[in-house]
């Protein structure tokens, strides 16, 4: 009966293989306006072997902005204006793989601490003494894990609905086969319907959003990527930052959308009282991408 499964799994692999040969992708046009206001600012900084995007806009004291899971420096795009205008220089950055970012060549591990690794040598190369933080999901967790071991560097932490335990189920990408079958379903109608998920009220799911979501899926291995990530985040140095929440002293921040149905709101519940020196906003009608449906309430 195994076996029996195990063959019917493997046709079903093939055949999905067989279809994304055929497939194709189509982006529209996108966000102009944040484009244009962005793409004087955008730079890269040589890691080494391999490339990092970001964005470095407005002038006084600096933020480091992280994104999440998949995600990208658009993901600020509701934040910004009035972090600039309430004068501060915005880092805001693609994480390795990511967005802009290109693709670190094995055997890069994506696991948070060095994804953490790869953001200080960011910032240290900008010459940034101090600064805040704000990450979200993911990027959320890696702003708690550079605040916990890093925190010299850190000022001031916002996480919004942060990857700051273990997840309750295991991610979609980690189970066998994922790195195959996936790329079938990284079309604009699978963007969509991801996003439809994180978002609490789906009408703001518009064209625009899931044009710039769509962008990094053309990017040969993202998937692959995406999988490494998936199955290497929660590393044992993850484990590590978890014990020591009570140990942390930095002012931090945390937002949490109620209607989260990715990371609940629980876990945000839980990490402030785990952790000294911290406040808890909860905010109604908002899903996992609290600061992009919610933006007024976390600006």
């Amino acid at each position: 009966m195994k076996q029996k499964k195990l063959i019917v799994y493997l046709i079903l692999i093939l055949f999905f293989v067989f279809c994304y040969s055929g497939c194709s992708f189509k982006i529209g046009k996108g966000d102009k306006v944040w484009n244009d206001f962005v793409s004087p600012h955008r730079k890269s900084a040589d890691m080494g072997n391999y490339k990092m995007h970001y964005i470095d806009i407005g002038k006084g004291k600096p933020i480091v902005l992280v994104h999440g899971f998949s995600d990208s420096t658009y993901c600020w795009r509701n934040n910004i204006y009035e972090l600039i205008d309430a004068g501060f220089r915005l880092i805001i950055i693609d994480q390795p793989g990511m967005g802009k970012s290109e693709i670190p060549p094995e055997p890069y591990i994506y696991s948070i601490e060095n994804q953490a690794k790869e953001i200080i040598r960011l910032t240290e190369k900008l010459h940034l003494e101090e600064f805040s933080l704000i990450g979200h999901s993911m990027g959320g967790g890696i702003a708690l894990y550079i605040s916990s071991f890093y925190p010299q560097k850190v000022m001031n932490t916002i996480a919004i609905d942060p990857a700051c335990f273990r997840l309750p189920k295991r991610l979609f990408l980690t189970y066998p086969g994922m790195t195959y079958i996936a790329p079938v379903f990284a079309g604009r109608w699978a963007v969509k319907m991801a996003l439809n998920d994180v978002y609490y009220n789906e009408d703001k799911v518009d064209d625009k959003l899931v044009d710039e979501y769509t962008r990094p899926m053309v990017k040969p291995n993202y998937v692959k990527m995406l999988s490494s990530l998936s199955r290497q985040y929660f590393s044992d140095e993850f484990d590590h930052m978890v014990d020591h929440y009570n140990k942390m002293n930095i002012p931090l921040l945390i937002i949490w959308g109620e209607q989260d149905k990715w990371i609940p709101v629980e876990y945000g519940i839980k990490l402030h009282e785990k952790t000294p020196n911290s406040q808890l906003v909860i905010l109604n009608n908002c899903g996992h991408n609290t600061h992009q449906e919610c933006s007024a309430g976390v600006n």
